[in-house]
């Protein structure tokens, strides 16, 4: 609570215009199922581990469609217990970045493509998703917070990168009888949310692409 506070004083600071963008954010991370506000029945019958976690915004001048970002501070302490202390980071599941150049440089048509989203596409666990609550009550100072949930998994996190990329394997190892060569291309020329290719023609190219969106965009592979 104490978190939240100097959140909306800073924002405040910064202006009707930069907190209702900060509130918008939050919005638009609930409308598009990243987060849920909790009912008061549902806080009040939870029986698991339950963790606040704060947040803030990061400036990102260069992007016109999210000049601010909001981001989750796992390794916030409380009373003794930091989050990320509880998880463990998990092997190294990054591509040779190296290797991914010179295969991109390797046939005379490439292809780059970014995953919009990746992290907020990865569902979480139930449990999981209650050891990261957060408040927030757009910028209403007046009355008590709301209390949400994260659905996907955040950047906070420890593991996040891990388990982000671990579905993005096995989403592409679920079509690698349908699509054998965008599955491999997926698995072994993605770093992190960025896939670089080559091929030899441009309707080779197409269609990768067009197959790459196909396997990706599927609702139950979350």
């Amino acid at each position: 609570m104490g978190r939240l506070r100097a959140t909306e004083k800073r924002l405040a600071k910064r202006g009707v215009a930069y907190a209702k963008e900060y509130s918008d954010q939050i919005s638009d991370m609930v409308e598009r199922g990243g987060a849920r506000k909790l009912t008061t029945d549902q806080i009040k019958d939870y029986q698991g581990p339950v963790h606040y976690i704060p947040h803030h915004e990061i400036l990102r001048p260069d992007s016109k469609s999210t000049p601010i970002r909001i981001v989750f501070n796992s390794s916030a302490s409380y009373i003794g217990h930091v989050l990320n202390d509880y998880y463990a980071k998990g092997p190294d599941m990054l591509c040779d970045l190296f290797g991914i150049l010179l295969m991109f440089r390797q046939s005379p048509v490439t292809i780059v493509e970014d995953i919009s989203k990746m992290y907020n596409s990865v569902l979480l666990s139930e449990a999981n998703k209650m050891t990261d609550r957060f408040l927030w009550r757009d910028m209403n100072t007046t009355r008590e917070p709301d209390h949400y949930c994260l659905q996907t998994v955040t950047f906070g996190d420890r593991p996040s990168g891990v388990i982000a990329m671990t579905a993005l394997h096995k989403t592409a190892e679920m079509f690698i009888d349908k699509y054998p060569e965008t599955a491999a291309m997926i698995i072994n020329n993605s770093y992190v949310d960025d896939i670089l290719h080559s091929c030899e023609s441009a309707e080779e190219a197409l269609e990768r692409m067009k197959t790459t969106e196909e396997i990706l965009k599927r609702e139950d592979s979350k």
